[in-house]
């Protein structure tokens, strides 16, 4: 579920991708999805197809989500 969200240290997991915003977040310590989401009105479905993240349970601090994409925001 979003909220059980963590920021484990998975040196495999694929960073987001960030081509085509027009807005973008930069993941801080302790940030999940559902925080992020919650701070900036928006679901966090729609954050992590927008960002291309493979797991959304997964977070890494210094990460970029897209946060809008041109024709979305």
């Amino acid at each position: 579920a979003a909220a059980e969200q963590s920021t484990a240290t998975d040196a495999t997991a694929p960073t987001p991708d960030t081509s085509g915003c027009t807005a973008t977040y930069t993941v801080q310590k302790d940030d999940t999805l559902s925080s992020i989401s919650l701070a900036y009105g928006m679901s966090w479905e729609n954050i992590a197809s927008m960002s291309g993240l493979a797991n959304p349970n997964y977070l890494r601090p210094g990460w970029v989500l897209c946060m809008a994409r041109e024709g979305n925001d």
